[in-house]
């Protein structure tokens, strides 16, 4: 039987994916406006913190270890962020 965590998880690595391989059109479809650049890292950050996560909720691992998980993965977004700002 599946958990009530898969469906949801497989849903997340589905957008991450998206946000790989077809990063303009998915980021409209959510309605992010059109970035620059069509590559720009904005996408490709997004989609691996997606797949993570959606990967993280399949693990059925601890809570603690989760919060961690997307703790440390806000943090490098706001890194991220931060760094794309000052370009």
């Amino acid at each position: 039987m599946l958990s009530s965590a898969f469906c949801p998880a497989l849903g997340i690595i589905n957008i991450g994916v998206s946000y790989l391989t077809w990063p303009v059109a998915i980021a409209q479809g959510f309605g992010v406006p059109d970035l620059p650049v069509p590559t720009d890292p904005f996408h490709r950050v997004k989609g691996i913190r997606d797949v993570a996560s959606g990967l993280v909720l399949t693990d059925r691992g601890r809570r603690g270890t989760a919060y961690g998980v997307h703790g440390e993965t806000a943090m490098l977004l706001v890194v991220n962020a931060g760094l794309w700002l000052l370009g």
